[in-house]
């Protein structure tokens, strides 16, 4: 607990420095792609540090990340940023700059305690969110912790770089165009004073209003549209499934029907039984709030400023890292939206589902499974808002799928060296040689060896990235060649080498492996630069090739043994479907044209639902949008 208040006490402390002569307070934030947020504090802001709120519990982040958010004294928010996306914060004052940086990971601790942090090598204890108040004179910020301590300090001031006029957020005044959104409306007003909490939090307050031009997309599908939602996460199991949302009276007022679906035909059956059928309020509520966080789009990148979907991109990413590519007509206004698994469908050639009912008859009409189309647009308060006749939704490949499926693309395998070095780990080496110590407790063991794992097995429709949690990512793969080309330079080995060289110091009298001290040390050193390798082509946050001309940087997932630090890599967008990656080397990497933008989804779910029947109560905790691109090199760093 100490170290809750001692983290928490140490952030506001850059800014507790001194009051100077102007009369404004500004935070600054980074975010992890490089961009700089000033944001002008307005007396008697709150701010939050908070886990996400779902369906009455806090998660920890590994399930759900959670948001800075400041509110003005009438409870609004101006300012929020999700923590997944929060680099550093810092606060400036005439003794200089002080930052503190967020953590490249987090991992949670089953140690009593909610969640940690890991910064810098140290940890700190986050047990429940905290608030910030700014006095009304600005001087004094005041920490409330969850379990009621106050503590007060100075307040420092620094040179204003540019105002945030606030304007009224969408959020005011939707009600009256929502008549026909009606499931979309009351998953967004949903728990505002005197009704019951179904979704959790009210998240029409997370939508900030903090620019004074418009800086918001929201993509609202109709009821129309959300009678026939697809469940990507029900393919995995023997109940692929339509579920068809509807309006219904009383205080839930969304009820749920769901329809057999075929993968391969792409036609919707009959009406399923009990088991796959009942859609119980949590699991509305579940797929609800993530269907709001993937139709919304914040415009905080230059050019989309004041333009919003009808800039020059093509693809936009959304609230919650999913993509989002924009269909526009010959005057450059848009006309339909698709989510990646859409996108895929639109690859395949497919247009409209086949309907194949054989009672129910509800789904007279086919459905388009390769766009939504917008029907209305309108402009409210600092938002765009389009209507749609359809739901986007994220693929259901993984990218274990992808990089592990022999048929793709024509029955080559572009993947194969890197799937290799990923799908493997040998435990027994890795503890003969000292990397792990046998000796631990088996609980504890198998915690450091699943480092040395690329892949996990978490309730997930497929194999998961184990260090992925709830992060958009990027995944940059290089061609079988230049892998090759890496090993034979001796700067990377194979398993293969690594298997060979442990078998040949077995005794061939005894049958043991006989290691001495430069063995086990030459045996570390070439196994870490297996998941070092992998971990040196992943991001977090989603770069797409096909964007107007850009330029941002990222942390890697690597982790340099000494001083922590963490490689990084310069993305560029050239235009024109060119993109390149620089590492810290200078080495560039070419995204191959054929191979890019190749979009998968990490999801954990609330129980196994690989090959069962009964889905009733599947809730998706954790979902990560990604995408991966083939580079025509590999990406290094400097030791």
């Amino acid at each position: 607990m100490k170290k809750f208040f001692l983290f928490l006490y140490g952030l506001l402390f850059g800014v507790a420095v001194l009051w100077a002569q102007s009369s404004a307070v500004m935070m600054e934030l980074t975010d992890v792609f490089g961009d700089i947020h000033q944001v002008e504090m307005k007396p008697g802001t709150t701010i939050y540090l908070s886990q996400r709120y779902w369906g009455n519990t806090w998660l920890d982040v590994n399930t759900q990340w959670g948001s800075l958010v400041a509110c003005d004294t009438q409870g609004m928010p101006y300012y929020q940023i999700p923590i997944g996306e929060l680099a550093s914060i810092s606060y400036s004052g005439a003794t200089g700059q002080t930052s503190y940086t967020l953590p490249n990971y987090v991992e949670n601790k089953q140690s009593g305690h909610r969640m940690r942090w890991r910064i810098g090598g140290r940890e700190y204890d986050i047990l429940m969110p905290g608030e910030w108040k700014l006095s009304q004179d600005l001087r004094t910020l005041t920490l409330i912790t969850a379990l009621g301590q106050q503590y007060q300090m100075p307040l420092a001031s620094v040179e204003k770089i540019w105002r945030c006029e606030p304007e009224a957020p969408a959020t005011y005044g939707l009600e009256k165009i929502l008549d026909d959104a009606q499931i979309y409306k009351f998953a967004l007003y949903n728990g505002q004073a005197g009704s019951t909490d179904y979704m959790g939090s009210l998240w029409a307050t997370m939508i900030p209003a903090y620019e004074s031009q418009k800086n918001l997309t929201l993509l609202v599908p109709t009821d129309e549209g959300l009678s026939h939602y697809t469940d990507v996460v029900s393919f995995a199991s023997k109940t692929p499934r339509v579920i068809r949302f509807y309006n219904q009276s009383g205080n839930f007022p969304v009820g749920t029907e769901a329809y057999q679906y075929n993968q391969e035909t792409y036609e919707v059956g009959g009406k399923y039984g009990a088991n796959a059928a009942t859609v119980n309020q949590t699991e509305i509520a579940n797929r609800l709030g993530i269907i709001l966080r993937s139709h919304a789009i914040y415009h905080n990148r230059p050019e989309d400023a004041g333009l919003g979907i009808r800039s020059g991109n093509e693809y936009f990413i959304a609230e919650d890292g999913s993509v989002i590519r924009v269909l526009k007509d010959t005057q450059g206004e848009p006309i339909a939206v698709q989510g990646s698994y859409q996108i895929e469908n639109e690859q395949k050639g497919l247009t409209d589902v086949t309907i194949t009912e054989k009672t129910e008859g509800v789904y007279s009409t086919p459905w388009s499974l390769t766009q939504a189309n917008i029907t209305e647009r309108i402009e409210k308060g600092n938002a765009w808002v389009y209507k749609l006749d359809n739901v986007m939704i994220s693929t259901p490949r993984s990218a274990y799928s992808v990089l592990s499926n022999d048929g793709l693309f024509d029955g080559e395998y572009p993947y194969k060296r890197f799937f290799e070095l990923c799908a493997f780990a040998d435990n027994d080496i890795i503890m003969d040689c000292g990397v792990v110590d046998r000796s631990l407790p088996a609980s504890q063991r198998n915690k450091y060896l699943q480092i040395y794992r690329t892949f996990l097995d978490n309730n997930a429709p497929d194999y998961n990235l184990q260090w992925v949690g709830n992060c958009p990512f990027t995944l940059y793969v290089p061609t079988n060649e230049a892998i090759d080309k890496e090993v034979s330079s001796g700067r990377l080995y194979t398993w293969e080498q690594i298997i060979a060289e442990y078998e040949s110091h077995r005794d061939p009298e005894t049958e043991k492996i006989i290691l001495s001290t430069d063995d086990s040390l030459s045996l570390q050193r070439k196994i870490m630069t297996i998941p070092n390798f992998i971990r040196a082509h992943f991001h977090f946050g989603v770069e797409i090739a096909d964007q107007l001309p850009f330029e941002r940087e990222h942390n890697t997932a690597v982790l340099k043994v000494g001083s922590l630090a963490t490689p990084r890599l310069t993305v560029r967008g050239l235009g024109k479907g060119k993109m390149t990656v620089i590492d810290e080397t200078g080495n560039t990497c070419n995204v191959v044209d054929t191979l890019k933008n190749v979009f998968v989804c990490e999801v954990s779910c609330s129980k196994i639902i690989k090959n069962v029947s009964d889905l009733r109560s599947v809730t998706i905790n954790a979902y990560a949008p990604g995408v991966i691109h083939q580079i025509d090199g590999v990406l290094r760093y400097k030791e």
